[in-house]
């Protein structure tokens, strides 16, 4: 896994988001309840990328580059990107009706 900010439209600043590779018994339900346990709600990404494959650099780093480059685009992204929705305290996809309602800001991250 590796953790960068993404701009996020209609918002200042940015928000976290976690790119990973995950194996068949992955669950959200886990990732929120690891993520509860360990870290404060500031620290917790809002957005999850699941990717294929992370891309790495020459010295096989992991490169964020090119990840926040996709930033919250699904198009050009390579895998899906999930939203933690604080109101039902669990992930969902994001996609393009979340993607207007960020937009009209009326999702709080």
């Amino acid at each position: 896994a590796v953790v960068y900010g993404v701009a996020v439209p209609g918002a200042d600043g940015r928000a976290g988001m976690a790119a990973m590779t995950t194996d068949g018994r992955f669950t959200f339900e886990a990732l929120t309840e690891h993520l509860r346990a360990n870290l404060p709600d500031y620290a917790r990404p809002r957005f999850v990328r699941l990717c294929r494959d992370l891309p790495v650099t020459g010295t096989f780093k992991l490169s964020k580059s090119a990840l926040m480059r996709d930033g919250l685009s699904a198009a050009t992204a390579s895998g899906s990107i999930w939203l933690y929705d604080r109101k039902q305290q669990a992930f969902t996809v994001c996609d393009a009706a979340v993607m207007e309602r960020l937009q009209r800001d009326e999702v709080r991250l």
